[in-house]
């Protein structure tokens, strides 16, 4: 009887105590696969990461400083930069290969620091253009059309647009305009039809139309005017000679 209350005190609290020192060991175990497997392998990978996505900032580094030496631009500090970015990269790889981890991610940051040192160029001008204006749109013949547009320079460079003015497909004129990155302006052209017709107005992607109707000759008119009423005058006087 004695063994047997003593079993029923004492082995639960064994089992228990087993049970904890498994897991303690569990633990431990999944501790150390962590520090010596799965934790180097996962630093490998994120510095291998790094260290891809570093050297692309370098070649895009690079093509800044072509296009600042394109502008006629100095880059010897950019230059100086570019090379300091490029040696840390390389000792961050040296030290990759040789796991340390800590040191090539420290290397990384630093090339990082000096890679900031390099401004991207300015962007190369681009062009918009809008807000096509036809006026008048309905005109007698040799009477003069104005047509305009709005062109913005949407890059941060100066540049040069050629503005093409062509009626109905055919190229009439050009004229040329240099705006500073951001800037606006009109450009205006003018243009009149011998022609009576419908004419389509194009300038780069935007169309428009306009009318030319034959032009009344008033002075003809008024010429026709004046020798009906003389000849009226003179009928209506010969008429009365004959009644008298």
């Amino acid at each position: 009887m004695g063994i047997i209350r003593w079993a029923k005190t004492w082995v639960p609290l064994l089992v228990a105590i087993i049970a904890l020192v498994l897991s303690g060991y569990a633990i431990y175990v999944d501790n150390v696969h962590y520090q010596e497997v799965t934790k180097p392998h996962t630093q490998h990978e994120e510095i291998r990461d790094k260290l891809a996505r570093l050297d692309t900032k370098i070649e895009r580094a690079k093509g800044w400083v072509y296009s600042w030496e394109a502008l006629g631009e100095t880059t010897r500090d950019f230059r100086e930069s570019l090379s300091k970015a490029e040696s840390l990269s390389d000792e961050a790889e040296k030290a990759w290969r040789n796991t340390d981890y800590n040191e090539a991610d420290k290397l990384i940051d630093e090339a990082y620091d000096f890679l900031a040192e390099i401004p991207p160029p300015p962007a190369p001008p681009a062009f918009a253009i809008t807000t096509l204006s036809i006026s008048p749109t309905d005109v007698n013949t040799g009477e003069l059309v104005t047509i305009s547009i709005l062109v913005t320079n949407t890059g941060d460079a100066t540049g040069t647009y050629t503005a093409i003015l062509k009626i109905d497909n055919v190229v009439v004129t050009t004229k040329d305009v240099t705006l500073a990155g951001g800037a606006s302006q009109m450009v205006t052209f003018t243009t009149s039809q011998d022609i009576v017709g419908n004419y389509v107005v194009n300038v780069d992607s935007l169309s428009g139309t306009f009318v030319v109707k034959a032009a009344m000759n008033w002075w003809l008119i008024g010429g026709v005017i004046a020798c009906t009423v003389i000849i009226g005058v003179i009928i209506s006087r010969v008429v009365r000679r004959r009644w008298v």
